[in-house]
Order: C-alpha cells, then sequence, then structure tokens
C-alpha cells in the first residue's frame, strides 16, 4: 500500500526533505515542473527530413523569419483558404460570443513535411469534445471482396444495381 492511501504524509519522510524545502515555495516548485516539462520528450524538438516541426503557429512565424521564407505561414493560409471555400465555419470575430445551439471546442494547426520538401498545415479541431449527433452518422468502409460478392449475387438474382 502506498504511502498516500495508508495516510503517512510522504514528505515527513527523510527521503523527501528536498522537495519539502521546495513545495513550500510555490514559485521554484512551478520552475522545477516547467524545467522537467522542457526535458520530457513531448516538448522535445521534432524534425522531419532535415526541416524542423513546430508545435505552434508563433513559431512557424518564427522560423520562417530566421530562414527568410514563408513556407510555414504560406502552407497555413493555403489550409484556412481551403477551409473557409467549403464554408465550414463563420468568423464571428474574438471573444465569448456563444451561440445557442452549439459547441465551443478547441482547434489547432499540426505541421508536417512532405518527403518532396513541401511544407503542409492541417487545421484539426477536437471532435471529441461534441456531443455525438441524436441522428448517428455512420460511416462505414466495404472490402472488395464484399462488393463482388454483392455484384455477383445480384447478377445472378437479375437484379437491377
Amino acid at each position: 500500500m502506498c504511502t498516500v492511501c495508508s495516510g503517512q504524509q510522504p514528505l515527513g519522510k527523510d527521503g523527501w526533505k528536498q522537495l519539502r524545502c521546495r513545495a513550500k515555495n510555490k514559485k521554484t516548485l512551478d520552475q522545477k515542473v516547467n524545467q522537467h516539462k522542457k526535458q520530457h520528450k513531448h516538448f522535445a524538438p521534432v524534425s522531419m527530413y532535415g526541416v524542423a516541426i513546430l508545435r505552434d503557429s508563433t513559431n512557424a512565424r518564427r522560423l520562417d523569419k530566421e530562414n527568410g521564407n514563408t513556407k510555414w505561414v504560406d502552407s497555413e493560409g493555403l489550409e484556412l483558404k481551403t477551409l473557409f471555400d467549403y464554408k465550414f465555419a463563420v468568423d464571428q470575430g474574438f471573444g465569448d460570443l456563444m451561440l445557442e445551439g452549439y459547441t465551443k471546442i478547441r482547434c489547432q494547426m499540426i505541421y508536417a513535411v512532405k518527403h518532396d520538401g513541401r511544407h503542409k498545415a492541417r487545421f484539426v479541431a477536437g471532435g471529441h469534445l461534441t456531443q455525438e449527433p441524436e441522428e448517428s452518422v455512420y460511416s462505414s468502409v466495404v472490402s472488395l471482396r464484399s462488393l463482388r460478392i454483392i455484384l455477383l449475387a445480384a447478377k445472378l438474382d437479375g437484379l437491377e444495381l
């Protein structure tokens, strides 16, 4: 049984003395946590085909400025232009304007470099934050084998597809 579950205070033990001193000062503890996060794998720099991959759009602008080009900004613009051509959303401006019947979801840009050197930005939304519609939408995938069997059965029975 762990020390927390058994009611013992782990900070009171000898091995926890250093953490006990740091935990008293919240600012110092927060700095140590942030330092650990930066060293963690999730926050480590990533590259594809020798090109640094970004985590957010502010770094895209910084990296474009450093490289003297606009590849990342152009890829973002192309992605957003394509989405707005499909009228996927209506721009309501800044603020917390919540329309009735709608759910606010988080969105972000995902960056990648293609094998031919093209820079690609994809706009993704956290669809898991919305409720499933009452008229549940189901999209199935038909295998080629199943399709052939259906076509054969229709042909043998003289049915029209």
